[in-house]
């Protein structure tokens, strides 16, 4: 399953942005396989 999280950078060690519709970056995580 992909999910999308609103992000302050473009790795997953940046934090989460709380403004999900003006966030810099938007990862698309794969939970199945941990990927970005």
């Amino acid at each position: 399953m992909k999910i999308a999280v609103s992000a302050s950078g473009k790795t997953l060690q940046d934090q989460v942005d709380v403004r999900f519709g003006r966030a810099p970056y938007f990862l698309i995580v794969d939970g199945d396989q941990v990927e970005v």
